[in-house]
């Protein structure tokens, strides 16, 4: 019994870290204007969400959005990726 108890008090943490260090990536488009940024947070206000663009740094706020939750290739293959320009 105390084996039992000490292989689950012993697999928790590691369980808890893991689940910790999982990161979530965003693709926002801009409903607008065609363009894609990519970040792994944002807040949304009235519609409109704030983030920091994972391409420049820059904080930027998108009115008409699109949020989607992509896996961490997708974010590293779009961030890579040259940014387009707006059409706008």
């Amino acid at each position: 019994m105390r084996s039992a108890q000490w292989k689950v008090s012993c697999l928790m943490p590691l369980l808890l870290i893991a689940a910790a260090c999982t990161a979530t990536y965003f693709k926002v488009t801009d409903l607008d204007t065609g363009r894609e940024y990519y970040t792994g947070d944002f807040t949304r206000k009235d519609g409109a969400i704030r983030f920091k663009d994972a391409r420049t740094g820059a904080t930027t706020t998108v009115q008409n959005p699109q949020v989607l939750e992509i896996d961490q290739r997708t974010f590293d293959s779009g961030v890579a990726a040259p940014s387009a320009p707006s059409s706008k």
